[in-house]
Parts: structure tokens; sequence; C-alpha cells
């Protein structure tokens, strides 16, 4: 599949099938998010894969437990934030968790380390892969820091969930260029 199909067939999936990754196409993903720009080409990422049952199993009780708590104090309903933080904790049954770390150190670690990360998924894409990232703000980190063995100087840019696809999502609908397009200035269309 060339690169512009594969950006059109990227999706973010939740559900994935009682199989395991390949380590080689594992590795072959990983390899390719080490292909990215960086800024000053520190490369400030780190991968931590997490195939431990146990692990995996707090990571998704941690993520649910804090997405939770961040719903439900912005006011969504309880019913609406369960449901929603279900699908999260869920997307870490049958898939490996890869923690993309990085580097707080260097420069535009975090934009460099967001790179990493979607290089790393239009490869999946292209090897019939899903990832679902798991997100955590860097104040709620101190927990998955501590259980995955995390320096200081180091923040969590994602948990990567990636899996062999049970469901892949329909496309969302998506801006045209035309509604996001201008020339020279905010706001100014070419005609």
């Amino acid at each position: 599949m060339d690169i512009y199909e594969t950006i059109h067939v990227r999706r973010n999936v939740h559900r994935f099938k009682a199989e395991q990754v390949p380590q080689d196409k594992l590795r072959k993903i990983l390899d390719a998010g080490l292909q990215a720009s960086s800024a000053f080409n520190h490369q400030p990422w780190e991968f931590i894969v997490v195939d431990d049952e146990d692990l995996i199993g707090r990571l998704a009780q941690y993520k649910y437990d804090n997405t939770l708590q961040g719903l439900l104090a912005s006011g969504t309903p309880r019913e609406e934030a369960e449901n929603i933080v279900s699908l999260q904790r869920g997307a870490f049954k049958n898939s490996v968790s890869v923690a993309v770390t990085y580097n707080k150190g260097k420069l535009l670690a975090l934009e460099s380390t967001w790179n990493c990360i979607t290089t790393i998924w239009l490869a999946a894409a292209s090897e019939g892969l899903g990832v679902s990232p798991a997100y955590f703000p860097p104040h709620s980190q101190g927990y998955l820091k501590e259980i995955l063995g995390i320096p200081e100087t180091y923040d969590i840019a994602a948990i990567l969930r990636i899996g062999i696809p049970e469901v892949i999502p329909d496309a969302k609908p998506r801006k045209s260029l035309d509604e996001c397009l201008y020339y020279n200035r905010f706001g100014r269309k070419r005609f």
C-alpha cells in the first residue's frame, strides 16, 4: 500500500483480536519510528514494550480511573463518562502496550516524539495493525513512571496499544482542504 493509501486507511482502533502481534512486525514498526525527524536530530524518544499481563491490567485500570475522574470533574454525565472510559480500558485487551517516552531535557522533545508516534502509527497501518493511543497529562504520570521504571527526566508522550484489529472503524468526517487553506494570512482565501 502506498503512503497516501496508508494515510487514508489509518484509524484509531479500540478493539483487537485475541492474536499476538508478531514480534518481527512490532520491531519493524518501532524501527520505522526511529526514522522520524526530530529537532536538532536529538531523537529524544525511548520505547517500553509492555507485554506482561499484570502490568497491562494495571495500566488499563489506571487509564480507566484517571480518565473517569477527569471526565466527571469536567461535568460529563456519569453514564457517558463510563462508556468512554470502558472503551479506553478495553483497548488494552489483546494488544501490546508501547510506552513512548521522551527526554524532557531535549529541545522540542514532545513535538519530535509525536513525529515518531505518527510514523509508528502509519507503519502499523501499512502492516495491517491497529493503534489506539492513550494519553496521560504530565501531572498524572507519577504512578505510571513508578510501575514502568521511568526516570524523572522523562515523560510519557503516549502509550500505544497495538494489535490486530477486530473491527476497523469507518472514516470520520474530515474538513475539506478548502475549508482550512489560507494564503499569506489566516482567513485569506486565494480568490
